[in-house]
């Protein structure tokens, strides 16, 4: 029998084999590999039909009883699960991408379930069943009554008639999410305007929402456990306020209209500001009142690009005053910025993100080993980093372990000199033009657990040479998580 060529395999949390490129695996062979002591965990099938996963005779009834993961895309329309329902009585996870659902009654079928993710999906409502877990990208109309559950996404879904949240939400990510208008104006359902009902809220994102305004974003203040509040480009709001009112507020991401001034009444660990734009007059003072929160681990601030009346504005001498205030951060993340020079001695940062700053030279390396001696992730892509810098790395920052230097002038050689760093377990040279050349061999020279790349055509190479390589989450959302780790 000849199995379909886009059949994933995985066993427990380790990978079998990808089916696409070995395309001569006998029924044998994968029945060899599914003698793993760990059950048959996750399944994914791509470019057909959720009833075939009956044909691949090699997979017993009991194998597929014990699955927990299942997925599948691009499956056409009318797409029915009710015979997997029985087939896969313990599926706790579903994933959906490009699929056409008729119905979603089944969900009640399984018990189990507990997290559902669609993809450019056209779905119908209500969601029955037993979920905690809803995960919707770029998906049709949704609608109907979504209570019992804990975490809703919503991004980039068209919201048709929401009639009820469900008052145990815990995580609410509304992100390019659009209401329908009907009258004068008017949408239909659940709106941004019924955020006060939702009081057990813990982590409310919003990006691009123009719907949110003064008046509806006062609701807010009612979340009183709410621990992590994100506003990218909430344009409408001008008001925040709202902010003193949320006593367990830990993470803020802000928009580029934010009043610093609030700053004074909250006691943050996570600041993010993805835009602060350098044409506004008070930016250093603005800055600098960042230095209130003096628990704060990991601060993120991107610069806009320069203007004509701020092309020599130098953030160094800001962030010389503001660093010694922050005597727990941990991670600091400044792209964009033009320079950085005479930085104080920050002990305590173990992650520094310089990523487009123009000022970051080989001599910048040098002195960012001295205000850092503890480093142990550093990431400098499109900078002006070469082999010269490469080169003292293991001497000017004796600790580091992440190392993103994609789309830096670098090669090869340089490349080989990081084999003098004991302690690297993962390296992002993505862009740098170095990728062909790599081999196994100069990968065992670096003496790194991991290898990471973001390009897919990087992976695909590196893999055909046995490389071991980790996931493709980038660099700086992974160095993000471990802030708080």
């Amino acid at each position: 029998m000849e199995l379909p060529l886009d059949v994933l395999v995985i066993v427990g949390q380790y990978a079998v084999t990808n089916l696409v490129d070995l395309r001569t695996l006998t029924c044998a062979g994968l029945r060899e590999a599914l003698s793993h002591p760990r059950a048959l965990a996750y399944v994914q099938l791509g470019h057909t039909r959720p009833e075939d996963l009956f044909e691949l005779k090699c997979l017993t009834a009991k194998q597929l009883s014990g699955v927990r993961r299942l997925k599948f895309e691009f499956s056409g329309d009318g797409v029915d699960l009710r015979r997997l329902v029985q087939a896969l009585p313990a599926l706790r996870e579903l994933d959906l991408g490009r699929t056409f659902l008729s119905t979603t009654d089944f969900l009640a079928g399984w018990p189990h379930l507990r997290t559902l993710r669609l993809t450019n999906c056209s779905t119908c409502s209500p969601f029955v069943g037993s979920l905690r877990s809803l995960d919707m990208l770029n998906c049709g109309p949704v609608a109907g009554d979504l209570g019992g559950l804990q975490t809703l996404k919503l991004h980039g879904c068209f919201i048709t008639g929401i009639t009820r949240m469900s008052p145990t939400l815990r995580s609410l990510d509304l992100r390019n999410a659009q209401w329908e208008s009907v009258g004068a104006g008017a949408s239909v359902g659940w709106t941004l305007d019924r955020l006060y009902e939702l009081s057990s809220l813990r982590e409310l994102r919003l990006f691009h929402c123009n719907s949110l305004q003064n008046d509806n974003a006062a609701g807010i203040r009612g979340m009183k456990g709410l621990h992590t509040l994100s506003l990218i480009e909430c344009f409408n709001l001008s008001d925040f306020s709202f902010l003193q009112a949320l006593p367990n507020l830990r993470s803020l991401t802000a928009p580029c209209n934010f009043d610093f001034s609030v700053l004074s009444y909250l006691d943050l660990e996570s600041l993010t500001f993805p835009y602060v734009s350098m044409h506004t007059d008070n930016l250093a003072f603005n800055l600098s009142l960042i230095g209130s929160q003096t628990n704060l681990k990991l601060l993120s601030v991107g610069l806009g690009w320069h203007s004509s009346t701020h092309d020599t504005f130098d953030p160094s001498p800001v962030l010389y005053e503001l660093l010694p205030k922050l005597p727990l951060l941990h991670t600091l993340d400044v792209p964009n910025w033009t320079t950085l020079q005479f930085l104080p001695v920050c002990p305590s940062v173990k992650q520094l993100m310089v990523d487009n700053c123009e000022g970051i030279l080989d001599n910048e390396l040098f002195m960012l080993g001295v205000s850092f001696p503890n480093l142990e992730a550093l990431s400098v892509s499109r900078t002006g980093i070469t082999d010269v810098g490469l080169a003292v790395l293991h001497s000017n920052l004796p600790h580091l372990k992440h190392l993103d230097i994609s789309r830096c002038a670098v090669s090869e050689e340089g490349v080989k000199g990081l084999r003098r760093i004991a302690g690297l377990k993962s390296l992002d040279i993505s862009e740098c033009g170095v990728m062909p050349l790599l081999v196994p061999e100069t990968v065992k020279l670096l003496g790194m657990n991991n290898f990471g790349v973001l390009d897919r055509a990087s992976w695909s190479a590196l893999q055909a040479r046995g490389v071991e390589l980790v996931d493709s989450r980038t660099f700086r959302a992974k160095l993000a998580a471990e802030a708080f780790q």
